[in-house]
């Protein structure tokens, strides 16, 4: 395989940690083929491509790479001037803590899915999530402006 062969994301609708390196590469403006994984019948093949069958997961220059934050963080260092992350390293490391803080806050979430049953743990969990949202946000970074100056 060469550097000229087309990027292939494996990705699955539903799930939004594919939608994340999907973003990524349309923002960086990067052109590839969306391979959709049926995350309730995976191919057999797909543990070629990722050996834990996750989704995303990235085919590009003939190399196989998975998860999402990693796949967002090539995408900007392959694309610079996609603006995906900021060049100044301080910078780059405020929004590094940023995806991070709120990833955390983010998968939450899902652990209601694991609870619905049980009134106490939904609401505990929802008291995490929003202990979360109240933290003191003056530290942290502010996305990039999307309107024109």
């Amino acid at each position: 395989m060469t550097g000229t062969d087309p990027i292939k994301l494996y990705t699955a609708r539903v799930c939004p940690y594919a939608q994340r390196a999907n973003i990524a590469l349309k923002e960086a403006g990067v052109e590839y083929e969306a391979i959709e994984i049926d995350l309730q019948n995976k191919p057999d093949w797909y543990k070629n491509i990722n050996p834990e069958t996750k989704v995303p997961s990235i085919n590009i220059r003939g190399k196989n790479i998975a998860e999402s934050l990693v796949i967002i963080e090539l995408v900007a260092d392959l694309y610079p001037g996609s603006g995906l992350l900021p060049a100044d390293p301080i910078k780059r490391a405020e929004i590094r803590f940023f995806i991070d803080y709120y990833s955390k806050i983010s998968s939450l979430s899902y652990k209601v899915l694991g609870a619905l049953n049980d009134k106490q743990a939904v609401k505990a969990i929802y008291d995490d999530i929003l202990k979360g949202f109240k933290r003191p946000h003056r530290d942290l970074p502010t996305p990039r402006s999307t309107s024109s100056s």
